[in-house]
């Protein structure tokens, strides 16, 4: 387990090298020059040729990637142009505001996704089944920005029962986790029901059932424990895509999370903080993924063994 483990985060080294890479090269071929996003085009030659030294924008382009990399591997991800302030305080100070959104998500997705797709496959061709695959699909065809500003006009603005945009308190997480649980929890259920029913025909089942145990205990003991390996892996990155699909929630109910700090960087062309932010999320992913493999290994020690 402990190699399997290693040869893991062994792997993680080059591609977080290269989003560090992509990110950087991605920020200095976007148009637009920040020191004069900085200050203003009235700015004299001299007061432009002073801060470009400061910046240490006239340094050649390896030079500034070494100088950005080696500032990532200590934990510094620069000085935001507009703020003045450490990007690396700015994504923490709003990191749980985000946190709390994807959590809360996720942990609906996974607890609705499951569970309604676990019924449906017990009562497969049924009324409930046709019921959770119309209401699934009608979950994932709906865009979540447009349920998102539908549901505030209706609880915010009609009823008052929310407050419209921002707000602090359960009551006002509500609306945003909902819309964020939306698509997942269609994906959930749609996987959770077509992983069931095929093991749930596999033989061992049948002998579980002919040995005169308990329908509970079958689901309990054979079918969901083997669900379970699927399951972790879209819960994994589940959790991963929601830090991203938070942008459009955060700024939509204008909570103050990593997503809607992100869009005010790219509005500002605010490169450190754009920077920053990708790569303190793209890490995020790969260490999750990371975790998701360990849990493989927990799940089916087989998994580790065969990877020796």
């Amino acid at each position: 387990m402990g190699a399997y483990i290693l040869r893991r985060l062994v792997m993680v080294v080059p591609v977080l090298l290269g989003v560090t890479l992509l990110v950087f090269s991605i920020a200095k071929l976007t148009p637009g020059d920040p020191v004069h996003l900085m200050l203003g085009f009235t700015a004299t030659p001299q007061q432009v040729a002073l801060l470009r030294s400061e910046l240490h924008l006239d340094d050649p382009i390896p030079v500034q990637y070494a100088r950005f990399l080696w500032g990532v591997l200590h934990g510094d991800l620069g000085v935001s142009f507009r703020t003045q302030f450490p990007v690396l305080g700015e994504i923490l100070d709003r990191l749980p505001n985000t946190l709390q959104l994807t959590v809360a998500a996720t942990a609906v997705a996974a607890v609705m996704g499951i569970s309604i797709g676990v019924v449906a496959a017990q009562n497969k061709g049924g009324f409930l089944d046709g019921l959770v695959m119309v209401t699934a699909l009608a979950g994932l065809s709906i865009p979540t920005f447009w349920l998102a500003i539908l549901l505030i006009l209706l609880f915010g603005v009609h009823l008052h029962w929310v407050s419209p945009v921002g707000g602090d308190g359960l009551k006002n997480l509500i609306l945003p986790v909902f819309c964020l649980a939306v698509w997942p929890t269609a994906v959930l259920a749609r996987l959770t029901r077509a992983n069931v029913l095929e093991i749930m025909s596999e033989d061992y089942v049948r002998t579980a059932r002919a040995k005169g145990l308990l329908e509970r205990a079958v689901m309990i003991r054979h079918v969901l424990r083997n669900v379970w390996i699927p399951l972790v892996t879209y819960l994994g990155l589940l959790f991963a895509d929601l830090l991203g699909g938070a942008v459009f929630i955060e700024n939509v109910f204008a909570r103050p999370g990593i997503g809607r700090y992100i869009v005010g960087a790219i509005i500002n062309r605010d490169f450190p903080q754009v920077q920053g932010t990708v790569v303190f999320t793209a890490t995020g992913y790969v260490l999750l993924n990371l975790i998701v493999d360990v849990l493989y290994g927990v799940i089916d020690p087989r998994i580790s063994v065969a990877s020796n």
